[in-house]
C-alpha cells in the first residue's frame, strides 16, 4: 500500500473506525498472552481467560 492509499484510507471515518478496531484487537490479544504468559493460580484461570477472550473476539467480529 503507497502513503498516499494509506494517507485516504486513515482520513475518512471509516478509516478510522478500521484502524480503532484494529487497536482494541490487538490490545486484547496482547492481554491475553501476557496473561497466560504470567503465573496463573491454577488450570481454571487459564480456562476462564481462554473463554473470556473467546467471548471478546466473537462481539468484535460481531461489530465489523
Amino acid at each position: 500500500m503507497k502513503e498516499k492509499d494509506l494517507l485516504l484510507t486513515i482520513t475518512t471515518i471509516e478509516g478510522l473506525q478500521k484502524l480503532a478496531f484494529l487497536e482494541n484487537l490487538t490490545k486484547e490479544m496482547n492481554d491475553f498472552t501476557t496473561r497466560l504468559q504470567g503465573e496463573t493460580g491454577c488450570t481454571c484461570d487459564v480456562y476462564i481467560d481462554v473463554k473470556a477472550s473467546r467471548q471478546k473476539i466473537t462481539l468484535f467480529e460481531t461489530k465489523t
